[in-house]
């Protein structure tokens, strides 16, 4: 079943340049890990908490 009609639904309020430097802020803090402070180059997972290398420290890359 469907939710809404789309024929009645409301466009989409466009992002605002504000709203765009707000949201680069958040995923900037979400890729730097709490433990050693590096930028990871990734979403940092909230299961771990960290970085994968301050997780998992005796892990070989190899």
């Amino acid at each position: 079943a469907y939710l809404y009609r789309v024929d009645r639904a409301k466009p989409v309020r466009p992002m605002t340049p504000a709203r765009w430097a707000a949201l680069a802020r958040a995923n900037a803090a979400r890729r730097i890990c709490p433990e050693c402070g590096r930028d990871a180059g990734y979403r940092i997972p909230a299961s771990l908490g960290m970085c994968t290398p301050c997780a998992y420290p005796t892990t070989s890359l190899a």
